[in-house]
């Protein structure tokens, strides 16, 4: 097997929770369409420290499945393991989980084996050019019946640019080098395209939901308290939205303050079935 290759998450260390504002009711939809039961095998790619195991866990109380959790950082993992053995010791019988530390581009995964892959915002982190390779790797290890479940953003002609721009000038202004090279936001059809090009029948958007960006909320969790670097990116923002037509603006663009610029994005569930 060959080692995941270093990138910046392997030294970003933020809570999602604090940067996002996900809702339950958003992962209820998500656990909806994995079908979460005892028994069933599951891959969690790109997974990070994987923040969806536990809010399956928190949702569905104890389900003994089988949770394999993939990410190219080890110190995703690592914290991983550390947040979920807490969890776990007050909720038997739980999950039996593998951490592996993988490539996603180079899995060394059986095939014909998972009862569904879950992608949660993690396509994106793969370039355009690589994208296909990826989608029929995941193909390969569902069973056939299987499905592949995908959280990303819901992005339209009229917003990606925009959005795109707006998460590579904060990537720029946090470090993240790899990031700036490898992130690729696609358009629903480009996804749909990669899913039926791998095999993958009945692709859907299953549900949506709005994604609210605040920027303050990066402060501490991505520019470490520098708010000269917030500062930046809010001007940045703002020039970026003088480029946009004004019913595009006004849907995006909901408030701004001193220190704080409100987006507002959409976001998918979305499902294809092997």
């Amino acid at each position: 097997m060959k080692a995941a290759v270093k990138n910046d998450y392997e030294t970003r260390n933020v809570n999602f929770s604090v940067m996002i504002g996900e809702t339950n009711e958003q992962y209820m939809a998500l656990l909806n369409n994995l079908n979460i039961e005892p028994g069933l095998k599951m891959l969690d790619l790109g997974g990070g420290y994987g923040f969806v195991l536990e809010k399956i866990i928190e949702l569905k109380g104890a389900v003994p499945f089988h949770y394999d959790l993939v990410d190219g950082a080890q110190h995703q993992l690592n914290k991983g393991k550390t947040s979920h053995l807490a969890i776990l010791n007050n909720n038997r019988p739980g999950p039996e989980i593998r951490y592996l530390h993988q490539n996603a581009l180079e899995l060394d995964l059986p095939q014909n084996y998972y009862d569904v892959v879950l992608c949660k915002m993690f396509i994106h982190e793969i370039p355009e050019a690589k994208k296909q390779a990826l989608f029929n790797s995941i193909y390969s290890v569902i069973k056939p019946g299987g499905s592949f479940v995908i959280w990303a953003p819901d992005l339209s002609v009229a917003d990606k640019d925009f959005y795109s721009k707006v998460i590579f000038e904060k990537d720029k202004l946090a470090g993240y080098t790899s990031f700036l090279i490898n992130r690729h936001f696609s358009l629903n059809e480009e996804l749909f395209g990669y899913l039926k090009q791998a095999g993958f029948t009945q692709p859907e958007k299953k549900h949506s939901f709005f994604y609210d960006l605040h920027t303050i909320n990066r402060l501490q969790e991505e520019f470490g308290g520098d708010e000269n670097k917030l500062s930046q990116w809010n001007d940045c923002i703002l020039k970026l939205t003088a480029s946009l037509n004004e019913d595009i603006r006004k849907k995006i663009l909901v408030a701004i303050d001193k220190t704080n610029i409100h987006l507002r994005f959409n976001r998918a569930i979305f499902k294809a079935i092997k």
